[in-house]
């Protein structure tokens, strides 16, 4: 014989401690796009959400990264742009800012070069794509820069990209 018993459960479970939660604008205005949160002094990719008046919660950040320092990073007007190091907290709530002016001069660095081919897969047949790119280097200090960008041939896929870097970590990426 088979008997089951349910309880109801009185008590909410604890909030997860490991988020990120602030207000985010760009050149003073509240930003609506996506956002990606990537784990600092290691290229690694951990969240990312549409966001909309400006208000991030990223949440559920595994507890490995939840002592980690972490940047938030958006694309703008075909530039990689991020935040300030943040770290995951239940109780602190970010107030971050990013501007799209400001630094400047020309690009330092070593020359490198980054080569690839783009494919995307259609009825399980990977074929050549022409995809626009961006390379995006984490460098040393922490922050994030885009070193180049280029386009995918459409015949066979094939790109090249020349960089300068400063001894980071990249992150090729595109759309299409």
């Amino acid at each position: 014989m088979f008997t089951a018993s349910w309880h109801l459960f009185s008590e909410k479970p604890p909030a997860y401690a490991n988020q990120i939660v602030g207000k985010l604008t760009v050149d003073g205005l509240l930003y609506e796009g996506i956002v990606f949160a990537l784990a600092v002094g290691k290229l690694q990719y951990i969240s990312g959400q549409h966001v909309k008046n400006g208000n991030v919660h990223i949440q559920s950040i595994p507890e490995r990264y939840s002592t980690k320092t972490l940047n938030l990073l958006i694309f703008k007007d075909g530039r990689a742009l991020a935040s300030e190091p943040v770290t995951p907290d239940n109780v602190v709530v970010y107030d971050l800012v990013i501007s799209t002016s400001g630094g400047g001069g020309a690009p330092t660095g070593d020359p490198a070069t980054i080569t690839g081919k783009v494919e995307r897969v259609l009825d399980n047949q990977a074929e050549p794509a022409a995809r626009q790119l961006v390379a995006i280097e984490h460098k040393p200090d922490g922050s994030w820069a885009v070193t180049g960008n280029t386009t995918s041939d459409a015949e066979n896929g094939s790109y090249t990209l020349d960089v300068l870097t400063e001894g980071g970590g990249y992150l090729c990426t595109g759309g299409g």
